[in-house]
């Protein structure tokens, strides 16, 4: 039975590319609005408070001689200056000094209301001060602001930027989906059309050289597999050698793709963290959040990926350098910290104050087991467990020590009859634990991989429903 495909699945490449491309361009289109509107409400914010300041410095100044002496004819010349459509001014209303009513100014567009009843609408505020004369009180007054026409005029320019954005966004959509589809969805298209006559039997042909890095490889492989199926009747041994360098070849591949697809995404992971440190909504900042963790998790196995390809590769080099490695397990200890409290679990480790722990190797590398080892340990540990990391120095010989970790937890445990294949690559205790703990299966292939590197070993002691100590020993020569 066949099983239904959702919508997504059901479309092309070039219908997702076009698709996703839009969705890019309109998410652009939105930021940049809501920048511009967020720019130009804060300036107008600022004019008005400006405003009101110096509307009330220019009021004392222009009323206190007219309101002592009160000229009404001069009262109500003054407070007209002050309604005028640039200073968003609708009503002003200057009182004596026991509040009662010298003169009224309007705009003409509220006339035959109330002062208080002008309030009541949206897009209005009132402002007002008292006018002292030899700093005594002598009348105040009242000033009704209107943001109506700003409002208004955001919207429209709003709406102009965003069609200028959309025509733009458009544009250079049209560029990308071109160029896309001459490097990805044309490119993808003849490797169908060989696939499909390869399907069919025939094998007379050579599939055209693309200038896309990645599918240059692809077609080379490609002709490679088709000719040495043309060339089947050759001995045994020159297939085995060609069978070799496919499998150099689809390292190099993965190890090139890893680099190819790592670079991008730690700038997806950079933006994100800097738009996290905007002014965000309670929405966006939790789409943010869980993108970056989803980044974050995507980068975590792609990194896996490419030490495992390196290593099976045997391109991958150690660094020798002085480092302390007590610093090493406590920066650890800091980055997993989060983890264990989000779990409410105990994270500690111990070590002799008085030992000399600065040795020479490579710190990236032993942090990585560490990380490894600790995270799987908080990872398969209920809420509110422990996990303790111990550092032992076991011997100095010639310059030189024996360097013991433990990582030990009362989490889960592991059956004995399923640790003959726990350090191999891509697997884990059985397919229930991936599925609901996640990971790949690389983890402790990757750390036994780099502790051989090291010239160590790793172990584990588990009882089910008990919990695990894992441990390994590497021997360091002593740092400076």
């Amino acid at each position: 039975m066949t099983k239904s495909k959702n919508f997504f699945e059901r479309l092309s490449i070039t219908q997702e590319l076009t698709i996703s491309v839009i969705a890019v361009i309109f998410l652009m289109i939105s930021l940049l609005g809501f920048i511009v509107a967020k720019a130009l409400i804060k300036n107008n914010e600022e004019k008005i408070a400006w405003q009101k300041k110096s509307n009330l410095q220019i009021a004392i100044s222009l009323l206190s001689d007219p309101i002592w002496t009160v000229d009404t004819n001069n009262i109500k010349n003054a407070a007209a200056t002050f309604v005028k459509e640039d200073n968003q001014i609708i009503a002003v209303r200057v009182l004596d000094e026991y509040g009662d009513n010298l003169v009224e100014s309007r705009d003409p567009s509220v006339n035959g209301s109330e002062f208080k009843e002008l309030l009541k609408s949206k897009n209005r505020f009132i402002d007002a001060g008292d006018i002292k004369r030899n700093n005594e009180k002598i009348g105040s007054i009242e000033f009704i602001y209107s943001t109506q026409k700003f409002n208004d005029e955001l919207t429209l320019l709003i709406i102009k930027l965003g069609l200028s954005f959309f025509v733009v966004g458009l544009g250079f959509g049209s560029i990308i989906l071109w160029r896309l589809k001459k490097t990805i969805t044309e490119p993808v298209n003849r490797i169908v059309e060989m696939s499909e006559k390869i399907a069919e039997g025939n094998y007379q042909f050579q599939v055209e050289e693309e200038y896309v890095l990645e599918f240059q490889q692809i077609t080379d492989a490609s002709n490679a597999a088709i000719r040495a199926i043309n060339e089947r009747d050759l001995e045994l041994k020159r297939q085995i050698a060609k069978a070799e360098q496919a499998t150099v070849a689809k390292s190099n591949f993965v190890s090139t793709m890893s680099h190819e697809i790592r670079t991008p995404l730690n700038a997806i992971i950079g933006l994100t963290e800097l738009t996290l440190d905007s002014d965000l909504t309670t929405d966006q900042r939790d789409n943010l959040e869980t993108a970056k963790l989803s980044a974050d998790s995507l980068l975590s196995i792609i990194n896996d990926i490419l030490d495992f390809s390196k290593i099976e590769a045997g391109k991958l080099e150690l660094e020798a350098m002085d480092f302390d490695i007590v610093e090493v397990l406590q920066e650890c200890e800091k980055i997993l910290a989060l983890s264990a409290r989000k779990k409410n679990i105990v994270l500690s480790s111990s070590f002799t104050m008085d030992e000399n722990y600065v040795f020479k190797g490579d710190p990236f590398r032993v942090k990585q087991i560490l990380l490894n080892l600790i995270n799987n340990a908080i990872k398969f540990t209920s809420e509110g467990g422990e996990v303790h990391v111990r550092l032992d120095v076991l011997d100095r010989i010639n310059r030189g020590a024996l360097v013991r970790f433990e990582i030990q937890d009362n989490g889960i445990g592991i059956d004995k009859n399923k640790m003959d294949n726990l350090f191999e690559a891509f697997s884990q205790e059985d397919q229930s634990t991936t599925r609901k703990f996640g990971g790949t299966g690389l983890g402790l292939s990757i750390s036994k991989k780099l502790i051989d590197l090291m010239g160590g070993v790793i172990g584990v002691e588990s009882k089910v429903d008990v919990g695990s100590t894992f441990w390994f020993q590497i021997r360091l020569k002593e740092g400076r």
